[in-house]
């Protein structure tokens, strides 16, 4: 099916027009009682030429008391483009903390993903968006570590940006200062790029407290293994053995990764 341009729905939801988005929200609701509607689509998940629907509209422009009529009125929250961008991905776009709590009490998935990889949480990172930041943070099952295509976590974008509130939440909230991007590059490094100063000065904080942890568990992972080589189990060995070289190196701790690698290749043998 070929998608529209615009329909009066998407220019009454972009230009925040209540008046008339619940006339045309009516007249339709008229029209399917009356089974005189003949859209393949109902008006209010009609997708324009972008793929975006009057919901995506509002939520990208703000327009929050549109947004709110039509997810009432059981607008899809669910319906994405073709790059697999959401309403929820506009909504923390924009920074309208109101949307997205809406979007999700309405079932809407707050961990999508678009095609490269961001999710809401992302966004909002990237755009210094505070308060959708705090909420996407605190949902269940979000993890704050997620990489998009690139590698960046939502920590990276909001250090490489310089939003300093936002990188205070996510250490506060325990996300990793530690990780690498695709091309080897820190949250702090990227802070760096952008001279950001006050931000290096937070993430060098933490990334000392950080790493401390990290290699904690990489010695616990360490005991771990021996303890299970002792008991004749190389396959718990070498698992333990992974995970404790995966941590000395999220520490910058090369030496001891390389020695937990090969250890981990030795008990391949045999």
């Amino acid at each position: 099916r070929k998608m529209p341009t615009d329909t009066a729905l998407h220019m009454a939801a972009k230009g925040g027009e209540m008046d008339e988005a619940v006339k045309i929200l009516d007249e339709y609701a008229t029209k399917v009682k009356e089974g005189a509607a003949r859209d393949t689509v109902a008006v209010i998940d009609e997708q324009d030429c972008t793929g975006w629907t009057p919901l995506h509209w509002a939520a990208s422009r703000g327009k929050d008391d549109i947004a709110k009529l039509l997810i009432e009125r059981s607008a899809n929250v669910h319906l994405v483009t073709a790059d697999n961008w959401s309403a929820m991905h506009d909504a923390a776009r924009k920074g309208s903390e109101p949307v997205c709590r809406m979007l999700r009490d309405a079932g809407a998935d707050v961990k999508i993903r678009t095609a490269n990889g961001n999710t809401p949480l992302h966004l909002a990172c990237h755009y210094g968006r505070l308060e959708a930041a705090t909420f996407l943070s605190d949902c269940e099952g979000l993890d704050l570590n997620e990489t998009n295509g690139l590698g960046h976590s939502p920590m990276h974008l909001a250090s490489r940006y310089g939003h300093e509130a936002i990188v205070a939440l996510l250490i506060d909230k325990r996300g990793s200062v530690l990780l690498q991007d695709r091309i080897g590059r820190t949250a702090q490094a990227l802070a760096a790029e952008g001279k950001f100063d006050s931000v290096v000065q937070a993430l060098q904080q933490a990334a000392a407290e950080q790493r401390n942890g990290v290699v904690n568990a990489a010695e616990l992972a360490l005991n771990a293994a021996q303890e299970a080589l002792s008991q004749g189990d190389k396959a718990a060995a070498k698992e333990k053995f992974e995970e404790a070289e995966a941590k000395f190196a999220m520490a910058g701790e090369e030496d001891r990764a390389k020695q937990s690698r090969e250890a981990a290749n030795e008990c391949k043998k045999g």
